[in-house]
């Protein structure tokens, strides 16, 4: 009897153990793990991108862009692509969190007007397209297509 007791016991205390956690929204603003939690992620095809799916302005200053991905497999990669000058530059990734770096958000936003892309892909070809966009007023916004 009582090592069925000390069984339940263990056996209780694994599944309090393994149920999910309440957390912050993430994002800029939106929690304090500074981590932005993106959309499920979907398949992208040669279309057009239609409506974003979340939007986040004023992202940038001296912390890097956090990014977690929703529903993307296995062999993630994610490249940043800058249309002024017209360069492409591999972010890190690592499981299903990417990271912008704050430098390349800092020399976009120098630029009003400015606009980059910066394209999040599995294996499978789902993933996310994000459209950066500096206002002339230097405010950056990040929608997520």
């Amino acid at each position: 009897m009582r090592s069925l007791l000390h069984l339940l016991t263990v056996a209780l205390l694994a599944a309090l153990l393994a149920l999910p956690g309440v957390s912050g929204g993430g994002g800029p603003g939106g929690g304090s793990t500074g981590v932005w939690v993106l959309p499920l992620s979907s398949f992208l095809t040669g279309e057009s991108l239609g409506a974003p799916r979340d939007v986040h302005t004023g992202v940038g200053g001296d912390q890097p862009l956090v990014l977690q991905t929703t529903g993307a497999g296995a062999g993630l990669t994610a490249v940043f692509c800058d249309e002024l000058a017209g360069g492409s530059v591999a972010l890190l990734v690592v499981g299903d969190i990417v990271t912008i770096p704050a430098a390349l958000l800092q020399a976009l936003a120098q630029q009003p007007g400015a606009r980059a892309d910066v394209l999040i892909v599995d294996e499978s070809l789902r993933g996310y397209v994000l459209r950066i966009v500096v206002a002339e007023d230097r405010t950056v916004t990040v929608r997520v297509y």
